[in-house]
């Protein structure tokens, strides 16, 4: 009775902290925002931005522009970023590593600019540390060994290259170079800046329990051109003890900004 008891309580702790991540990260998300001069790139949608280091592309993180300002003198709109960080939460050795799900918001001097020349690991860790020290500011949830995030068209395939038909790198998108969606009745749009129609989302949690024996190895490892191929491939390659108690959550959600 006690390991059924324990099982139930590792399975709603490890759901419960996903489908809350999911929501939060929803509504930031639905309302991402592009310029409304098309010739403009001053607002974006990135997956791994070219000036953030590996520990926070674990295997990916994104940052947009959304209306979630607290600080409104500027205006409401605010940069957003979702990642993963492993935290010591001891300081000192032996570490104690807490892989979280972070999430940033810049709304005082970046609402307007483009996220792919400023996002960095300072300002990420200025703006979202998920440490004691910083009060868990950026810190979403415990326990997320890995994010992953798929951009899909208007035809809910994966988008794998711009709109000049060149190929985005594994695991990256960059709204500002757009898209092309290749529709049914056999005509291509292309889209020179534009936000995608949904992002499919997936992430890795464990409970507390198994999170006692993580030592910081169980990093994912870099993307390939098939997101699911690499959760699974992720997910199978944990140590036994670990995979017991991990699992894998995902969700697609719509952004309304997106052209249809």
């Amino acid at each position: 009775m006690s390991s059924f008891w324990q099982l139930g309580i590792a399975h709603n702790e490890r759901r419960s902290s996903a489908l809350s991540a999911f929501s939060r990260m929803a509504r930031d998300l639905r309302f991402a925002a592009l310029p409304g001069n098309p010739a403009s790139t001053n607002l974006q949608l990135i997956i791994n931005p070219p000036n953030l280091g590996s520990d926070y592309k674990l295997p990916q993180a994104a940052f947009w522009q959304a209306p979630v300002a607290g600080d409104r003198s500027r205006g409401n709109m605010a940069l957003v970023g979702y990642f993963v960080q492993w935290v010591n939460e001891t300081n000192g050795s032996p570490a104690n590593l807490v892989p979280k799900l972070c999430r940033l918001v810049a709304d005082s001097d970046y609402q307007m600019q483009k996220p792919s020349d400023f996002v960095t690991d300072a300002l990420v860790a200025s703006n979202a540390s998920a440490t004691k020290e910083s009060d868990y500011a950026g810190q979403l949830a415990e326990n997320v060994l890995g994010l992953w995030m798929q951009p899909l068209d208007q035809q809910q395939k994966p988008i794998s290259r711009d709109s000049k038909s060149q190929p985005f790198a594994n695991g990256e998108f960059d709204s500002s170079k757009g898209y092309a969606v290749s529709f049914t009745n056999a005509v291509t749009t292309r889209f020179a800046t534009a936000l995608p129609a949904s992002l499919e989302v997936a992430l890795v949690a464990v409970d507390a329990r198994t999170a006692k024996r993580l030592t910081g190895a169980e990093k994912p490892m870099a993307r390939t051109a098939d997101m699911w191929a690499d959760v699974n491939a992720f997910y199978n390659s944990l140590p036994q003890p670990i995979k017991q108690g991990a699992r894998i959550y995902s969700t697609v959600i719509d952004l309304h900004g997106a052209p249809r």
